[in-house]
């Protein structure tokens, strides 16, 4: 018999590790940064997740919350009715169409604008 994998020439009982899970191929969205912020809304925007079947679109959390879901060609989006001078944490997960997601990106701390002064 001819070894056609590790496994196959692996000693019986040894351990030989599998190869990773598809969702593992797809890639991390990258470098999420804020473009834009106000007193209650954050523009946020990344680099392209990659992927041998496509990406089909992103997921924003803000915390642990989903705060927005954009298409695969959207590599921006606006999270609003946020609260004046408060610290909102960000991260991104790229998806595909057999539901595997990336691991988050880089979380990105932002804090909004605070209120105007009164006159």
């Amino acid at each position: 018999m001819v070894a056609t994998s590790a496994r196959d020439a692996a000693p019986v009982g040894s351990r030989v590790p599998l190869p990773l899970p598809e969702s593992n191929w797809l890639l991390t969205a990258h470098f999420i940064a804020s473009t834009a912020k106000t007193q209650t809304s954050v523009t946020l925007a990344w680099g392209a997740s990659t992927y041998n079947f496509g990406v089909t679109g992103y997921d924003v959390y803000n915390g642990s919350t989903l705060s927005a879901s954009v298409n695969s060609t959207t590599l921006t989006a606006v999270i609003s009715n946020l609260t004046p001078s408060t610290t909102y944490t960000f991260t991104v997960i790229a998806k595909d169409a057999a539901s595997n997601i990336s691991a988050a990106s880089n979380a990105l701390t932002v804090t909004t604008d605070a209120p105007a002064a009164a006159a």
